[in-house]
């Protein structure tokens, strides 16, 4: 690659400086930010450092101020934050009701909810994929079927749909209902615990979306896809 680069550019071997351990620059560059002249910049130079002791403000350069000062502050900013739950019931309460079942196959976790009538959560299932998509909702639709069985009840499944990565695998797989992009999904959820809701911020396994509603729609999604 080396050899290419100087060919394309035309460069010779004077002009290419090759750094002992080039694995760790961007390592070094980091721990000796703002600091490149006054330090001795090799490894020996920068373990030296780090022995000394903690390493002072001025030697990190400009930084934020914490958010919280101490645990005080940040129980503080926890007890005020709004934490909304969703409203739950219990497996027997389904008897002779209608219930929906709702799975999200993310790109490194599963996801399986079974609500009623009303919206309230009577089952819900988290775990990570372990490269097994289609094996992880079955587990987690075992799960729910052993639920129903201890409470003697015979689900009645009125409607089923999957969001996410796997949305087509998983609806191809278990012969769902519908298949919904995960921006609506979001939205639908959210309005639920905010009526209101304008801005929602999406934090997956592998991309980030900002959707932003304006008059009860969604109106703009930016998505960054290096989470």
């Amino acid at each position: 690659m080396k050899k290419s680069y100087m060919e394309v550019l035309g460069l010779e071997d004077r002009d290419i400086h090759d750094p002992e351990n080039p694995e760790l620059v961007p390592a070094i560059g980091t721990a000796m930010y703002d600091d490149m002249e006054r330090l001795d910049t090799t490894i020996n130079g920068l373990l030296g450092i780090l022995e000394r002791g903690p390493i002072s403000d001025e030697f990190l350069g400009n930084r934020l101020d914490p958010l919280f000062m101490d645990r005080n502050e940040l129980d503080d900013w926890s007890s005020k934050r709004m934490t909304p739950i969703g409203k739950t019931s219990s497996m027997s309460d389904l008897k002779g009701r209608k219930c929906f079942l709702g799975v999200d196959s993310g790109s490194t976790t599963t996801k399986v909810v079974l609500i009623d009538e009303d919206g309230r959560i009577a089952y819900k299932f988290y775990s990570g994929n372990k490269g097994d998509p289609i094996g992880t909702v079955e587990t987690g639709l075992i799960g729910l079927r052993k639920m129903a069985r201890r409470a003697k009840v015979e689900l009645d499944i009125a409607g089923t749909s999957v969001t996410g990565y796997g949305e087509d695998l998983i609806k191809a797989a278990y012969g769902m209902d519908i298949g919904l992009v995960e921006t609506l999904a979001h939205f639908r959820a959210a309005r639920e615990f905010l009526p209101d809701v304008s801005f929602i911020l999406d934090i997956g396994g592998q991309d980030m979306k900002a959707i932003f509603i304006q008059n009860g729609v969604i109106n703009d999604i930016e998505i960054n896809e290096a989470c």
